[in-house]
Formats: C-alpha cells, structure tokens, sequence
C-alpha cells in the first residue's frame, strides 16, 4: 500500500493514483489541510506502508521533517512543494487571504494615495518585479529537490514557463504541470502511467485545482516576455487586490 502525505498538491495526486488503478492512502501534513491532523497519528502509521510519498517538510523545529520521514518507513519518495511565485503581478489564495504576494512594492503608495495606485496599476507603471520573484522560486525549488534527491521538476518548469502557462495560483499547479510531476513519480515507482491527455473528461477533473486570486497583467506579462496572453481578467482581480491591500494597510478613503 503506498501513503501520500503532503499538502494538497499531494492530496490531488491520490486522485491521479485512482484514476489509474493504484491504491493509496493520504494524510496531510498540515493543520490547515485537516483540522483532525494530528502529528503523533501520522509518525505511527509511517511503518505500515510499503511506499511513501511526501513533500519534504524543511523546518528542523517541524516533527515531519524530511530526516524523521526517512527514519520511519521502509522507502520514502519525495517530491517538490511547486511553489512559484512570480507568474501572477500580484495573488493571493483567496480575496480573504492575509498575504498578497507583490504587494511589498506597493508601500510608497501608502504615503500618496489610492487613487494613485490604481491608476498606476492599470497603465502598467508598477514593475512587480515577477522575473526576480520567478528565479527566487525556481532557485529554492532546485535547491530542495537536490537536498532530499526528490523528484525533479525544476527542470520542466525553467524550460516552460515563459511559453505556457504552468500554475493557476502560486501554488497551484496546472495540468500539463500535474501530468508532468505524475509521469515521474509513476517512472519511480514503476507503474504504468495514463496520461492527462488520453483521459476522458470525467477523469482531467481530478487534475484540476481552485484558481485563488492572481492578476497578470499585460505589462508584466511584456516584462517576463510570456508567449502566451496575459490573464484577461488582471484589472477586475488585480482592483480588488488593491482594495484589500489598502484596506488592510493604508489610511481611510472613499471606496
């Protein structure tokens, strides 16, 4: 019996697993995954199972830390938390989130005015600083797939990303990226693998994630030098990231 245990990057790909036959448990590794996560419950349960499959968890203070993984069961296959920041000017998990990604370059407007920073935002004179963002990302995840020999997807998403669109979210993969990290894991294992696009549409559901709250917007998509269009919906996504950066960190104003 195989276990996948991480966040749900890995709770999506139990579902790739049944769809292709091949039974599974998951656990998630975080309190904000499952609220009935308990630590002491996955340790124990580590032992039992002939595969597992987990997103390497770098925090030493963390008791999931990849090292104890490795301890617990009999073969542990990592794999990558995708987390890339940069290919959205500004994001967030939701509108409610506490943290909007690319935000830190708004700051000087605190001391103007809303007014200002929308009108900047919308003719494009806000550099979000998405390339520099973008390698901050692709470095950390080269660096963590080296350090616990997971599999590699680094690779994939540095050769692709400026010509198709890999992520619906900072950490949300897109099909082609899902279908790619799937065809490796199933290679390690040694599994035969159906891949995204020869399955019925029923089945390309269970590759698909919620989209949270991303704007990319045509300047920085210029500034990236994307082959593929900028999200057409970055004015109506990217105002109401403003409205909640201001809302939570600048002086009152008339909506």
């Amino acid at each position: 019996m195989i276990l996948l245990l991480g966040n749900c990057q890995l709770q999506r790909m139990s579902y790739i697993f049944r769809i292709n036959g091949i039974g599974c448990n998951y656990l998630a590794n975080t309190e904000w995954i499952d609220k009935n996560y308990e630590t002491e419950k996955i340790l124990d349960s580590l032992s039992k199972y002939n595969i597992v499959i987990a997103q390497p968890i770098f925090n030493k203070e963390n008791p999931l830390h990849h090292s104890v993984i490795s301890k617990l069961s009999s073969e542990v296959i990592f794999v990558p938390y995708i987390y890339l920041d940069g290919l959205y000017s500004l994001e967030a998990t939701d509108i409610d989130s506490n943290s909007i990604l690319g935000s830190d370059v708004l700051a000087p407007f605190l001391e103007r005015s809303y007014d200002d920073m929308v009108g900047y935002f919308q003719t494009g004179r806000i550099d979000f600083r998405c390339r520099e963002r973008l390698d901050a990302s692709l470095a950390e995840l080269h660096a963590r797939e080296k350090e616990v020999d997971s599999i590699v997807v680094s690779d994939f998403i540095e050769e692709n990303w400026h010509s198709r669109p890999l992520i619906i979210s900072h950490n949300h993969p897109n099909k082609w990226l899902m279908d790619l990290i799937a065809e490796r894991l199933f290679r390690r294992i040694d599994r035969p693998y159906q891949s995204y696009d020869g399955l019925p549409h029923y089945q390309r559901a269970e590759y698909l994630f919620s989209k949270g709250e991303g704007a990319l917007s045509p300047y920085d998509a210029d500034r990236l030098g994307l082959e593929y269009e900028y999200d057409d919906q970055w004015w109506t996504v990217g105002r109401r990231l403003l409205h909640r950066y201001w809302k939570d960190n600048g002086p009152a104003y008339a909506a």
